[in-house]
C-alpha cells in the first residue's frame, strides 16, 4: 500500500463502517486509476468529495437534501443575527469605559459583510462574509501576541457559526431578500438595546460581556429560532415537507445555545461544577446534535451503550489525570481510574467490571477520608464509572483515546480559566469545578445510548439513564429559571407534528380496515410475518408515503422483525441504498422512474439498485431455507415453510405502473 492509497483510506473514515467494508476497495481503486502519475497526496477536490459523500451516507437518503434546504433557509437569518449582535456589542460593551479589546475589528468586519451582502452582486455577496470570519479568527492570536483584550470565546464561536451558515447558504437573488437581511440586522440590534435599557437600572448601569444584561441578547437569537419554527406552520398546514424548516431551526439553535438564552446570573466556579458558559455551550451542543441525529432517522448503532461505557471510563480517567495534576487531595482514587483505563484493552468483560468496581471502591474510601478531594469530583467520577460497569463491552482502545482527549481539553480549559498561563493557576476550587463540567459530554452520550437500548437491555439502560440524567439535572436544575422557559417551546412545537402524524396514521388504519392496500399489506407480511408488526409497518408506510424524505427513511427504519426470520435478515443485510430501492419498488409499489426521482439518480441506476437488491436477497440462505423471488419479482421465501405473498390474489396489482425491473 503506497502513501496515496493509505491517505485515501484514511479519508474513508467519513463513511459508515459497513459502507467502508463493502465499497472501500472499489472507491479507492477508482480514485487511484484517476490519479495523476507520481501523485502522492489526494487533491483538495477529492478530499472534499470523499468527506461530503461520507456525510451523505451517514445522514441517509433524503436527509442530505433536507439539510441543504434547511441551510438555505437559515443562512440569511444567521447573517442578520451576526451583524445585528456585532453592532450592539460594539456600541454597548466596547464603547463603555474600561473595555479596550480588539473585538471592534471583528465587529466592523461583520457590519461590512452585511453591507457587501446588500450591495454586491449575488456571486460576490458571500465573499465579505468569509473575510469577516477570517478577521474574527485572527483577533484571538493577535490579542494574545499584542497583550490586548479579546472578546469571549462564546461570542467568537457564535459569530463564526453564523458566518458558516451564511456562506453555506445561497446568495441573495432579489432586492427583497437583501432588504429582509438588512431589516433583520437592524431589528436585532434595536431589540438587544431595548432589553439592555430595561435592565440597566437593576444592574446599576454596568455593562460587560458576562453581565446578565448583555447575556440577555441571547434571547434575541432564541426569538429568531422560534420565529423560524413558526414559519413552518403554514407548510405543515398545507401538507408540505417541514423537515427543511426543522433543520434550519436546529442549525440556528446550535450557536444560539452558545449565546444564550439566559435570564439569570452566570454561575461562578467553585468546589462543584457550575452552570456557567462552558456548561451552557456543552449542553446546548449535545442537545442540538442529539436532535439532529433523531431528525436524520439514523438507526441506533450496534453496541451503542457499550461504546458509551467506554467513553465514560475514558472521560473519568482523563478528568482524574487533570485533577491529579492540579494537586488536590489524595491521588489514590485518581490513580485507580487511570489504571482501569490502561488495563481495559487487555481485560475480558468480567475483568473490566472488576477493574471499574475496584476504582469505585477506592473512590468511596477516599471520599470518607479527611482532606480528600471535593465530594463533587468524586461523585462525578463514580457516576461516570457506573456506565462501564453496566456496559463493559466497548472498543478496546476507545477509553485511552477518550482519556487523552479529555485530559487535553481539561488542560485547555484550565489554562483559559487562568488567562492562558501554564503555571501559577488559581486554587482547585476555582479551576477544578470548571474542568468537571466536561463530563456533560459523556453523560449526554450515555443518556442517548440508554434511550435507544432501553428495550433490548432494560436494566443497564435504565441505570445508565438515571446516572446521566441525575448528574446533568443536579448541574442544571438549580438554574432552571435561567434557561428552562425556552425548553417549554420544544414540546409545544412538536404538538402540530404529532397531530398531523396521528391523523395520517388514523387515515391509513381506516384504509386498511376497508380492504384497500391489501397488496402492500401482503408484502409487509413477507418481511415481518407477525400480523401486528406487518400492520404497523403498512400503516407507517401509508402515513409517510406523501413525503419524499419520510418515504425513503421508512426503508432504513425497518424493525428487525421476529428472531430468526430469514427474509428479514436478508433484507437488513443489504446495503442501505439497495434496501431503500427494494422498499420503494415492492412495498411502496413505485415504478422505477419514480424511484430514480426520489433517490436523485438515473433510471438505469435505480433499476440496477433494485436488481442487485433482489438478487442479493435471493443469494442469502438462512437456516437451510433459500430465498428466491416470485414470478413478478417480489422477494419471497422458498423451501420448507415457504410463504409467498400473492399480491394479485389479494385483489391488488403487484406494481403501480410499468413492468418489473430486469
Amino acid at each position: 500500500m503506497d502513501g496515496l492509497e493509505r491517505r485515501y483510506r484514511q479519508l474513508l473514515v467519513a463513511y459508515p463502517a459497513g459502507y467502508r467494508q463493502r465499497r472501500a476497495d472499489e472507491i479507492v481503486g477508482t480514485l487511484l486509476d484517476a490519479a495523476a502519475p507520481g501523485q502522492r497526496r489526494p487533491s483538495l477536490a477529492d478530499a472534499a468529495d470523499l468527506v461530503a459523500g461520507g456525510l451523505r451516507q451517514r445522514l441517509g437518503p433524503g436527509a442530505a437534501a433536507d439539510l441543504a434546504a434547511g441551510r438555505a433557509l437559515a443562512g440569511p437569518v444567521a447573517l442578520a443575527l451576526a451583524a445585528g449582535l456585532s453592532g450592539f456589542l460594539w456600541l454597548t460593551v466596547e464603547g463603555a469605559p474600561g473595555h479596550v479589546t480588539l473585538a471592534p475589528a471583528a465587529f466592523a468586519a461583520w457590519l461590512l459583510a452585511l453591507a457587501g451582502w446588500v450591495a454586491l452582486p449575488g456571486r460576490y455577496a458571500r465573499w465579505p462574509v468569509a473575510v469577516a470570519m477570517a478577521v474574527t479568527v485572527l483577533v484571538l492570536p493577535v490579542a494574545v501576541l499584542a497583550g490586548a483584550g479579546r472578546p469571549p470565546l462564546w461570542v467568537v464561536l457564535g459569530l463564526l457559526a453564523f458566518g458558516a451558515l451564511a456562506v453555506a447558504g445561497p446568495p441573495p437573488d432579489s432586492a427583497t431578500a437583501r432588504a429582509a437581511v438588512l431589516t433583520g440586522a437592524l431589528a436585532t440590534a434595536a431589540l438587544s438595546k431595548a432589553l439592555l435599557t430595561a435592565q440597566l437600572p437593576v444592574t446599576r448601569w454596568s455593562t460587560a460581556y458576562y453581565h446578565p444584561a448583555i447575556a440577555l441578547s441571547g434571547l434575541i437569537v432564541t426569538g429568531a429560532v422560534v420565529g423560524l419554527a413558526a414559519a413552518a406552520v403554514p407548510a405543515l398546514l398545507r401538507g408540505r415537507p417541514v423537515r427543511p424548516w426543522l433543520w434550519a431551526v436546529l442549525l440556528l439553535a446550535l450557536p444560539g445555545g452558545w449565546l444564550g438564552p439566559r435570564t439569570g446570573p452566570v454561575a461562578v466556579a467553585g468546589t462543584r461544577p457550575g452552570f456557567g458558559r462552558l456548561a451552557e455551550v456543552l449542553l446546548a451542543t449535545c442537545v442540538v446534535l442529539a436532535a439532529m441525529a433523531a431528525l436524520t432517522g439514523v438507526r441506533a448503532v450496534a453496541g451503542g451503550l457499550d461504546r458509551a461505557g467506554a467513553m465514560a471510563l475514558g472521560c473519568a480517567a482523563g478528568l482524574a489525570g487533570s485533577l491529579w495534576w492540579m494537586g488536590q487531595g489524595r491521588p489514590w482514587a485518581y490513580a485507580a481510574w487511570l489504571g482501569a483505563a490502561l488495563a481495559y484493552p487487555v481485560l475480558p468483560a468480567i475483568g473490566r467490571r472488576l477493574a471499574v468496581a475496584a476504582a469505585l471502591g477506592l473512590t468511596a474510601t477516599v471520599a470518607l477520608a479527611p482532606a480528600g478531594p471535593p465530594w463533587s469530583a468524586l461523585v462525578t467520577l463514580a457516576l461516570l464509572g457506573t456506565v462501564p460497569l453496566l456496559a463493559p463491552a466497548g472498543g478496546a482502545w476507545y477509553p485511552l483515546g477518550v482519556a487523552v482527549t479529555t485530559a487535553a481539553a481539561g488542560a485547555v480549559v484550565a489554562a483559559y480559566d487562568n488567562g492562558w498561563r501554564l503555571t501559577g493557576w488559581h486554587a482547585f476550587a476555582h479551576t477544578g469545578g470548571l474542568v468537571l463540567t466536561l463530563a456533560i459530554v459523556p453523560f449526554a452520550v450515555a443518556v442517548v445510548a440508554a434511550v435507544r437500548a432501553v428495550r433490548s437491555r432494560r436494566f443497564a439502560a435504565v441505570a445508565t439513564l438515571l446516572a446521566g440524567t441525575g448528574w446533568i439535572g443536579a448541574l442544571t436544575l438549580p438554574h432552571l429559571g435561567a434557561w428552562g422557559p425556552v425548553l417549554i417551546l420544544v414540546p409545544l412545537g412538536a404538538v402540530p407534528l404529532a397531530v398531523r402524524a396521528g391523523r395520517a396514521r388514523a387515515a391509513a388504519r381506516r384504509a386498511l380496515d376497508t380492504g384497500r392496500h391489501a397488496g402492500l399489506l401482503a408484502l409487509a407480511r413477507a418481511v415481518c410475518p407477525d400480523p401486528r408488526t406487518a400492520r404497523r409497518l403498512t400503516v407507517a408506510t401509508l402515513a409517510r408515503g406523501g413525503q419524499r424524505a419520510e418515504l425513503v427513511r421508512a426503508a432504513l427504519d425497518l424493525p428487525p422483525g421476529p428472531a430468526g426470520d430469514p427474509l428479514c435478515a436478508a433484507v437488513h443485510a443489504l446495503p442501505p441504498e439497495e434496501r431503500v430501492a427494494l422498499h420503494l419498488r415492492y412495498r411502496a409499489e413505485l415504478p422505477v422512474p419514480e424511484i430514480a426521482a426520489l433517490l436523485g439518480c438515473s433510471a438505469a441506476t435505480a433499476r440496477g439498485l433494485v436488481d442487485r437488491a433482489r438478487h442479493g436477497v435471493a443469494r442469502m440462505p438462512r437456516d437451510g431455507r433459500g430465498l428466491s423471488s416470485t414470478g413478478d419479482g417480489v422477494p419471497a421465501r422458498c423451501g420448507a415453510g415457504a410463504v409467498v405473498p400473492d399480491a394479485r390474489a389479494a385483489g391488488q396489482p403487484a406494481h403501480r405502473a410499468g413492468p418489473p425491473p430486469r
